[in-house]
């Protein structure tokens, strides 16, 4: 081979770029790679769902990727027992928006007109659980303001019912609208102090029930 022609082969070798095309390039690839991962971003933030869920009274906002109810409480790491309330329910389909409430069951020991026991609810108040154990239009008298919250450890509620009771003596007799705990109640909401040696029936210390009579008779003279 000549030299000429060799010559000639080496002049058609192309020159490496140089260092600022390099970078043009990378640049414009960096750029790129920059843009899809934007447009992914947003995708995936546009395909998020916020949902309200409510604790026990208590707001709180999150944004995820659940489809159901049951996903959302455990994507929050919310437990849900037999006795809770829960609306709307585990299987619900859930989206953008939505929202979701949960009560837990707490305890209240109840002494209902003297009667103990302990009740469960879901309320959140006072006032909520009058209304969830059907006492709201008879309760008279409350150990606890209906706006008193009801911790989860529950609490001591002592209610008395509002009674009409019919009070006789010397045959006068008087209808009252009582929350008394007894009949010795009674007698002093009707403001009737009973002379000496004066009997009550049924006594002074016994629950006056609805519609319960209330007798006082004078002794007899001896």
């Amino acid at each position: 081979m000549s030299q000429t022609l060799r010559r000639r082969r080496r002049g058609r070798r192309r020159r490496p770029p140089a260092a600022g095309a390099i970078r043009d390039r990378l640049g414009w690839v960096a750029g790129g790679v920059i843009a899809v991962v934007a447009v992914i971003a947003v995708t995936v933030v546009s395909a998020a769902a916020e949902v309200e869920l409510i604790v026990d009274g208590e707001l709180r906002r999150m944004r995820g990727f659940a489809t159901t109810v049951d996903e959302a409480l455990t994507s929050a790491g919310v437990k849900v027992g037999a006795g809770d309330y829960l609306h709307p329910a585990a299987e619900t389909r859930i989206g953008d928006g939505s929202r979701i409430v949960v009560r837990h069951a707490r305890p209240i020991r109840l002494t209902l007109d003297g009667e103990r026991s302990t009740q469960w609810v879901t309320a959140n108040n006072v006032g909520e659980a009058l209304d969830e154990l059907g006492l709201r239009d008879r309760a008279g008298a409350l150990s606890a303001p209906t706006t008193q919250m009801l911790p989860l450890a529950g609490m001591d509620l002592t209610v008395r019912t509002r009674r009409s009771v019919v009070v006789m003596r010397d045959k006068v007799r008087m209808r009252a609208t009582t929350t008394g705990a007894t009949v010795r109640d009674v007698l002093s909401e009707q403001e009737i102090t009973l002379r000496d040696g004066e009997r009550v029936r049924p006594g002074l210390n016994r629950f006056p029930e609805e519609g319960r009579s209330s007798r006082s008779s004078r002794p007899l003279p001896g």
